[in-house]
């Protein structure tokens, strides 16, 4: 049984673990409209994450994007898409260390 005292919060990177990453891409193009739109799903991720949520645990989506262009928009609706708008997200500004957007607790509990 599952001590719902002490849950830990879960944050998720979006690119790579959720959302496939295209690994031969080349960096113009991920500024492009519909290309974060159209990365496929890891469906086992989806799962695992709607679980977690469905069970109380907090969680957030972590991904970087351009403050300008098409990243934020299209990667909202690649949530929505793939049934997990109900998901909170955290964006990171592209090239910031991500760990700058969350606030990590000394136990490494955010």
């Amino acid at each position: 049984m599952i001590d719902f005292s002490t849950k830990k919060g879960f944050i998720c990177d979006m690119d790579g673990v959720l959302a496939q990453w295209d690994k031969a891409c080349n960096p113009e193009i991920i500024y492009e409209k519909d290309y974060f739109y159209n990365l496929l799903l890891e469906p086992a991720m989806k799962e695992a994450l709607l679980l977690l949520y469905e069970a109380g645990f907090p969680l957030s989506i972590l991904s970087a994007a351009a403050t300008e262009g098409y990243a934020r928009g299209d990667k909202t609706r690649w949530l929505k898409k793939h049934g997990m708008e109900c998901l909170p997200r955290l964006y990171s500004p592209l090239g910031r260390n991500k760990t700058e957007t969350i606030d990590i607790k000394p136990n490494g509990v955010y």
